[in-house]
């Protein structure tokens, strides 16, 4: 039993060396092995007082049997040795008391022995914990590259879900002819977007003239086209619209007029009627002084103003301002407007406008009755479906004298997406 205890006292000195190494003292888990350890030890000292009152007993015992043996043995030694009866009891007396020494020395070993163990210090085990085990913080190896295959092929997948949706699947804006006959049953002109890297320093805003065998310079001429068929009476002012700002009908009027003016002989006219951006001005005729305000306070002055782009064949009014006039759509909508395009009909076989955007401001509204049809130009991708349609709601007759809606910046590969199912053949007609 008590060795035993001894051990469960070594085990748990242990226990408690390592505790107190890794939580300190003070630690709750520390004292309650602490006090496990006070008891086992006190344990083993009732132990070891209980083994040394039975060894003192048995050595008292065998102490008076020795001395009455001994004493026996002198009482013997005084009779006759002839008498053979007492010299069998003394032999028996002897080995008795050879017996009794013997005990005698094995508990005194005994003893000894359980002093020193006392005295001897707790045996630490070879083994050392050199760190403790903690929650892993990394991912194995073989588990990280198929952590990183897993996420890159999901987040793959979600990419390639989210181009097709935006490609074929287009929530909110304007991506296709299809799209924009279903909302507004109207003819859709697709112009792509210049490229720069491709066609080198050439200008957007004659880029129809100058590369005329282009998908882009064949769809001005499918607007011009447009603008002529189906209609009883000639088209002779044109105005060139947009819902928001930034969508491109700059480049669109301008194209469009460099296109019928020069190829066609088409005597033509651009108006800047943007009192707000003035963008056209600053393309064409960046050196004007004079232009439509001026010809609006003396509609005389009409030929004075006029600004000749010999590149182009277009003759241009331009509308130079050093600030934005507070009342714009006011003088697009005064009799002085009717006025200079009464001039300009005179002039001109075609007058081109560019308006302020539809849905920013109401210039578009006071000069829609002066015109004969619209061309309404769409950012591909961007304007949103719902702008465009309160742009037409809003707007008396748009709809009704709207020759075509343009579907401007269209991205060439998305292009060829979109009209995978006309072939090869058509894409590859076009330089």
């Amino acid at each position: 039993f008590i060795t035993r205890l001894r051990e469960q006292y070594a085990d748990l000195e242990t226990r408690a060396l390592d505790m107190e190494s890794r939580v300190g003292k003070g630690h709750a888990a520390a004292r309650q092995l602490r006090k496990r350890l006070t008891d086992t030890s006190a344990a083993i000292a009732s132990e070891q007082k209980r083994l040394a009152g039975s060894y003192t007993s048995e050595y008292e015992l065998a102490k008076a049997r020795f001395e009455q043996l001994n004493s026996a043995v002198v009482a013997g030694l005084g009779v006759d040795s002839a008498n053979s009866r007492v010299a069998a009891q003394v032999r028996e007396l002897e080995s008795a008391a050879q017996t009794l020494r013997t005990l005698y020395n094995s508990m005194l070993q005994r003893v000894n022995d359980e002093n020193r163990f006392d005295r001897q210090l707790v045996i630490v085990p070879d083994a050392r914990v050199l760190t403790h085990a903690t929650v892993p913080t990394r991912v194995d190896s073989t588990k990280k590259r198929l952590l990183a295959l897993g996420g890159s092929s999901g987040l793959g997948i979600l990419l390639g879900t989210a181009l097709l949706l935006g490609r074929n699947n287009p929530i909110g804006v304007f991506r296709t002819p299809a799209q924009v006959n279903t909302a507004l049953g109207l003819t859709t002109v697709v112009v792509p977007a210049v490229g720069l890297r491709r066609f080198g320093s050439i200008s957007p805003n004659a880029f129809a003239l100058e590369a005329p065998y282009s998908r882009f310079a064949e769809a001005f001429r499918m607007i011009w086209a447009q603008l002529r068929s189906d209609r009883t009476d000639p088209v002779k002012v044109v105005c060139i619209v947009s819902a928001l700002p930034g969508e491109g009908k700059t480049v669109v009027a301008l194209n469009l007029a460099s296109q019928v003016a020069r190829p066609a002989g088409i005597r033509t006219l651009l108006i800047d009627a943007d009192f707000h951006r003035q963008t056209m001005t600053r393309a064409i005729a960046p050196g004007a002084t004079v232009g439509l305000r001026e010809v609006l306070e003396q509609p005389e002055r009409f030929q004075d103003c006029i600004v000749s782009n010999k590149q182009t064949g277009v003759d241009v009014l331009p509308c130079p301002l050093s600030a934005e006039l507070p009342n714009a759509a006011q003088l697009l909508g005064s009799q002085s407007m009717a006025e200079v395009f009464k001039r300009a009909r005179a002039a001109y076989d075609l007058v081109i406008v560019e308006a302020p955007p539809a849905a920013a401001v109401a210039d578009v509204r006071m000069l829609a009755p002066q015109c004969d049809a619209f061309v309404v130009v769409v950012e591909w991708a961007v304007t949103s479906q719902r702008v465009v349609l309160e742009t037409f709601s809003e707007i008396s007759g748009l709809q009704e004298r709207t020759a075509c809606v343009v579907l401007n910046k269209v991205d060439p590969s998305a292009l060829r997406s979109i009209e995978d199912y006309k072939g090869k053949q058509y894409n590859a007609y076009f330089a």
